[in-house]
């Protein structure tokens, strides 16, 4: 741009400054992940695929999939021959302390007879002991050896055990036999928490025996009663009101059997304590019967198979209890974390009744691995990568609950070839590892491919410009734009009239007092179908000799460039797979918090993620590393957490950001060679350091010095005069009373009420406040205007009290909601010299943006716009927009 007419170097505004648009620049991007990007849970996590062959079909039968959705090892009791051939099922039996056992799978029974189930075949001929084989055979179970009508004296057993006194006592008044319960047996020794048990046993009688209450097993606080019906109870022992003395109540019904299965049958009930996902306590009963009466031969002794070919012979079933104080109206007894509390366990049998019983730790297989889960094959990847994916560059993400020796390996292979070295279309095998005592549980994954980086570079070309106008600097990049008039006397440029989309960069060198020169960029994004206007003209040659008279140029053109923002670029992406607030509900390098919950990503994560699959690498993103986490709430479903495929990622980072973190999405061009996607937040508490510093004032000379009051090289370091007569105008409050509320029914039985009122009463009169509205100030609205706010995330009821379930959650986000809000601000347009600041986090050169704090005549303000408007590189003028809260005193 020339100089303005008239006017040395020395008094322009805006000295040695030179503007240029630099085109076809080069751009980097992340591809997305075109399709091969998955999230499965639960039951859809497998099918058990073609895969499953040789011996990954015997490992894939000792995983299930339990009633809570996740996925396990099969406890070795619901396999009759792992408790008779081998000894990790032998060893998880409770035994008399008579026969030596160990102390933790000592009983204290009543008289009784132990019977061994199986004995190995020995003798000439016999093959010999695999290696964990029970060599001595076994399979104990115990029965009643007291003669009818007589009972085991159990005053010394439940002297200290008042909650089986009290059971027995609430029982009493409910039991229509005439035969009473008597305790068969109990441990010697309190079982640790959440221990698993494994009920076995059969009861006499023929198939239409149906006997009234015919046994009860206690442990923890919760008892299970097996009525001779079929039907059975979940009983709990648990106070009402904190403070209070616990009671018996019955919560649950469920089915243990069928009807004609309960007598004559073998019979396995296997109690399952466990986290959910969520932190939900859960409870799994697994029912099994088995027609005792169909044996084989080993050795003379009878086995307790399910009958060949009778489908009517063998039923399993699954009955799952999740505690929720809101059903019971209890309240829960056991620890943050855990299921069950550390009690004895007692069984307590019906005393006419002479049945065969086994109590045994539930047990898991162990093995190298001993369970697998083979998902069925996910999408092909999209033809840009196919030839070959290696498994490195796939991620699985599990939403697992791990510990210890307890772990789940994934490992990615391709369905066709099952290489790990070119995969196309991936599938997933879980191996699962366990210490015998617990099972890692798998809720689901997500598997996605590492984004492909590629640089575009057309071959860049710079052109000086006539006239700027840039719209930017505000908090909605949306609105960020820009225009340039380009004038090309030779045809230089001719992609400008033959190509519809052009990547941008508009910058302008600029000077710092007593620094270098630097190259700050204006705006960076892409220029859209320039309007050409050709001002070129061929004449002809008469007169002229034989050379045609063209000055400059018969393709002289000028072209009106508009641009676009990288939010266009941004918002061009959708997401194209589903991603889910389950998909992130399980950071991976945070674990578990202490009530046993899944701890979710953190929401900066997801940003990034997003962003990522939005084609902005890691090196186009400054994103902070906030500790603010995702929390979908108490009572959303599954469908409030999906973001479907379509789903803008520019508008969902956006809403990420404000809604979450109170932050803006902006894109800084002067950070690093291509800019970056960062957030721009409220300053940090304490005092605010201005950027920069606007005046109205001539500057401060010495006498004698002649200066230039609009030169902004006159001023001090920071500092830039403001033109014109200066206006403002105020902003009224949007709202006067925020009301944040549960939108979970807080009447329910153990739901705590979670709620905050906060008003501006210098707006409008509230009722009982000892302030009355101010009618001089900005606040003033005279009427109430109610912003209502109701989250689930506020509930404390029946679901972990965490941080962000609690009182103080709710009042912290009140007290950052009422300035939004509930305060009005002042603002102020001022228009003044285009001014760069040294930004405090990557220390480059650029221009004001929003919310940069600034002062006014020494008055405190943030940034609300910026517009860059000239045609003179010596003249570099912008609009600012700048904004203050009207300070909460009467009279402001």
């Amino acid at each position: 741009m020339a100089g303005m007419a008239g006017v040395d170097e020395n008094g322009k505004v805006t000295k040695g400054r030179v503007t240029r648009a630099k085109l076809d620049i080069s751009e980097t991007y992340a591809l997305s992940d075109g399709g091969v990007s998955d999230t499965r849970r639960h039951g859809a996590v497998s099918q058990i695929a073609a895969r499953d062959k040789g011996a990954n079909s015997y490992r894939s039968n000792e995983v299930r999939l339990y009633a809570s959705g996740a996925w396990g090892l099969r406890p070795l009791q619901l396999k009759p021959s792992a408790m008779q051939e081998f000894t990790a099922g032998a060893s998880a039996v409770f035994l008399p302390s008579s026969t030596g056992v160990g102390s933790s799978r000592q009983i204290q029974t009543a008289p009784i007879t132990l019977a061994a189930k199986f004995r190995r075949p020995t003798g000439t001929g016999m093959a010999s002991a695999p290696a964990g084989a029970n060599s001595d055979g076994g399979d104990l179970f115990f029965r009643f050896k007291v003669p009818a009508g007589s009972s085991w004296d159990q005053s010394s057993a439940v002297s200290s055990e008042s909650h089986i006194t009290a059971l027995l006592s609430t029982l009493s008044g409910i039991q229509t036999t005439s035969q009473p319960l008597d305790i068969l047996a109990r441990s010697t020794n309190a079982v640790e928490v959440d221990a698993g048990f494994c009920l076995r046993f059969t009861l006499p009688g023929a198939k239409q025996h149906s006997p009234d209450m015919v046994a009860i097993f206690t442990w923890g606080q919760y008892a299970l009663l097996l009525g001779g019906d079929g039907e059975g109870a979940l009983w709990m022992y648990a106070p009402y009101t904190v403070g209070g003395d616990p009671a018996w109540r019955s919560i649950r019904s469920l089915r243990w059997s069928r009807p004609a299965q309960v007598s004559g049958f073998a019979h396995t009930i296997c109690i399952f304590p466990h986290m959910g996902e969520h932190g939900e306590k859960h409870l799994s009963i697994i029912s099994v019967a088995m027609d005792s009466t169909s044996v084989s031969s080993a050795g003379g002794a009878s086995t307790l198979s399910p009958a060949k070919g009778d489908s009517g012979a063998h039923s399993t079933t699954e009955d799952l209890w999740t505690f929720d104080p809101s059903v019971t109206g209890q309240l829960d007894v056991a620890a943050t974390g855990q299921v069950t509390t550390s009690r004895r366990f007692y069984l307590l049998e019906r005393r006419d009744l002479r049945g065969e019983w086994q109590v045994s730790r539930l047990t898991f297989p162990v093995g190298s691995p001993i369970g697998k889960l083979i998902g069925d094959p996910h999408a092909k990847a999209t033809p840009l990568t196919l030839g070959g994916i290696p498994s490195t560059d796939w991620t699985v993400q599990k939403l697992s609950r791990e510990s210890g020796a307890m772990t789940i390996t994934p490992r990615v292979k391709d369905a066709d070839t099952d290489s790990t070295s070119a995969i196309d279309t991936p599938y997933v095998i879980f191996d699962f590892y366990s210490d015998g005592s617990k099972t890692p549980l798998l809720y689901g994954y997500s598997i996605s491919r590492a984004p492909l980086v590629v640089t575009s570079a057309p071959g860049e070309f710079t052109c000086p410009v006539k006239s700027v106008s840039v719209q930017t600097g505000s908090a909605d990049p949306r609105s960020e734009a820009a225009h340039v008039d380009i004038e090309d006397l030779t045809d230089a440029w001719p992609r400008l009239r033959r190509r519809s989309r052009l990547s941008f960069r508009l910058t302008t060198t600029y000077t710092p007092p007593g620094g270098t020169e630097q190259t700050i960029t204006l705006f960076r994004g892409a220029a859209k179908s320039p309007r050409r206007t050709k001002k070129g003209t061929s004449y002809g040659t008469e007169g002229f000799g034989t050379t045609a008279r063209v000055y400059p140029s018969a393709e002289w053109s000028e072209y009106s460039v508009s641009c676009v923002g990288m939010w266009e670029r941004l918002s061009a992406m959708t997401t194209r797979t589903v991603l889910s607030f389950e998909t992130f509900v399980a950071d991976p390098v945070a674990g578990t918090a202490a009530d046993g919950s899944l701890i979710p990503w953190k929401v900066t994560d997801v940003i990034k993620r997003v962003l990522t699959i939005a084609g902005f690498p890691s090196s186009m993103q400054r994103i902070p590393d906030l500790g603010i986490r995702l929390n979908p709430g108490v009572g959303t479903g599954d469908s409030d957490r999906i973001f479907e495929p379509g789903t803008s990622a520019a508008q969902l980072v956006v809403d990420l950001a404000r809604s979450y973190l109170g932050r803006w999405l902006h894109f800084d061009y002067n950070d690093g060679a291509e800019g970056k996607w960062t957030l721009i937040g409220p300053p940090a508490a304490g005092t605010v350091t201005p950027l920069f510093a606007f005046t109205k004032d001539a500057p401060t000379v010495a006498s004698g010095s002649l200066v230039l009051p609009h030169a902004l090289h006159a001023y001090p370091a920071g500092t830039a005069p403001t033109f014109g007569r200066a206006t403002s105008y105020i902003l009224p409050p949007q709202k006067n009373h925020i009301w944040l509320i549960s939108a979970v029914n807080a009447a329910q039985a153990g739901a705590v009420k979670i709620d905050n009122h906060v008003y501006n009463p210098l707006s409008y009169a509230v009722p009982g406040a000892s302030t009355a509205p101010d009618y001089e100030s900005g606040h003033y609205i005279g009427h109430e205007e109610l912003f209502t706010l109701a989250d689930p995330a506020f509930w404390a009821g029946g679901h972990p009290l965490t941080y962000q379930q609690t009182q103080n959650m709710v009042n912290y986000v009140a007290l950052r909601l009422f300035p939004l809000v509930c305060m009005a601000r002042k603002i102020q347009p001022i228009h003044a010299p285009l001014v760069f600041i040294q930004d405090p986090v990557h220390s480059g050169w650029r221009p004001l943006r929003f919310y940069d704090p600034v002062t006014l005549d020494g008055v405190g303000y943030y940034v609300r716009s910026v517009n860059i408007l000239y045609d003179n590189d010596g003249l570099q003028m912008a609009d600012y927009e700048l904004e203050r809260l009207i300070p909460y005193k009467p009279g402001t």
